[in-house]
């Protein structure tokens, strides 16, 4: 049986079931395109100071690593959900282009001060989830989780940095990406359980 099929018969949620997911303006329409695939997917809403809900936004399918690796059956489901963890911290960094603020109160001002607050909090967690991965796997396992997972660089294009042959190469990073990826899931569940 799959990784697929397996997590779909246990319930589990990923990332293009927007079941869970709540509509927000036309962030969930996928322009139609032959050369881009697309689909609607739930991703944190990153306005959303508990980082549970949900939104229904469109995702290029075609650079999504995680989403590949999982259905490939190449990772764990624990490994997937940590990656997303990761690419969703990491994705907190890039400045949004939306003027849109969601401070709950009718004054500007206030409503500027809570997203300053909200982002000063976001901002520690990735740094520290960011020091938990570099305790895992090192500054180079971190640096290369960062350059998949936070800058969306492609096996091929590591492997073209590295001075390596396109397709070799492409399949020795994404060995060693999966690798570091468990690694951290690893080190990150044996910590949960140790503080249990």
């Amino acid at each position: 049986m799959t990784a697929r099929r397996a997590a779909t018969r246990r319930g589990v949620v990923g990332r293009y079931d927007g079941r869970q997911a709540r509509n927000v303006g036309d962030l969930a329409r996928p322009v139609p395109s032959l050369n881009v695939r697309t689909a609607v997917g739930a991703v944190p809403n990153p306005l959303d100071p508990s980082g549970k809900e949900m939104i229904a936004v469109t995702i290029n399918r075609m650079v999504d690593i995680l989403e590949d690796e999982r259905k490939g059956g190449h990772i764990s489901e624990g490994a997937y959900r940590t990656g997303r963890d990761i690419q969703a911290a990491m994705e907190l960094h890039i400045k949004s282009s939306s003027n849109w603020m969601d401070g709950g109160a009718s004054d500007p001002t206030t409503a500027r001060e809570m997203q300053l607050i909200y982002g000063i909090e976001r901002a520690r967690r990735a740094a520290e989830l960011e020091a938990d991965i570099r305790s895992a796997v090192g500054n180079e396992g971190a640096k290369l989780i960062r350059l998949i997972l936070g800058d969306g660089w492609t096996y091929g294009q590591i492997a073209i940095r590295e001075g390596r042959s396109a397709d070799y190469g492409k399949r020795q990073v994404g060995a060693r990406f999966r690798w570091l990826l468990e690694a951290v899931t690893e080190h990150r569940s044996t910590r949960t359980r140790r503080a249990a």
